[in-house]
């Protein structure tokens, strides 16, 4: 299903061979899937989740002091700095054990609101699950379906 190429803040990390994935309940399709994870393995709850990664971010600050700007050479008040933020995985599609179909976010949702919940609480902090709306989800109670 796909080859271990480490560890992603979503969990170990698979390469997906197929980047194109159609929700089995409502056909949206997605494309850029990259990885694939387990949760919950051994449980009732075992699920994979599949995702990209974000685009990071860069940060660059340049500062002088006012030495250096009057044309005064020697100063010792220059900075530069460049930063850079991996880009955090971004969870759009699921897959229960025992049913092998491929669901978008809301579907998922609405047919195993448990396991979303769980999965919401799990990835908090560490990944952002994205809807077919573009919508950030946040664990919650609602009527979503």
């Amino acid at each position: 299903m796909g080859n271990k190429i480490g560890t992603h803040p979503a969990g170990v990390a698979y390469k997906v061979d197929v980047a194109t994935k159609t929700c089995a309940v409502c056909n949206v399709v997605c494309d850029g899937l990259r990885y694939r994870s387990d949760l919950f393995k051994g449980s009732e709850q075992h699920c994979w989740i599949y995702y990209s990664i974000g685009r990071p971010e860069i940060t660059t600050s340049a500062s002088m002091s006012l030495d250096i700007l009057a044309g005064k050479l020697g100063g010792e008040n220059q900075f530069c700095s460049i930063s850079r933020k991996e880009g955090q995985p971004l969870v759009k599609f699921f897959v229960k054990e025992g049913t092998y179909k491929f669901q978008c976010t809301r579907c998922f949702q609405c047919e195993y609101p448990d396991i979303f919940r769980s999965v919401c609480l799990t990835l908090s902090g560490k990944a952002s699950i994205i809807n077919s709306e573009f919508n950030f989800n946040k664990a919650n109670y609602g009527n979503v379906c």
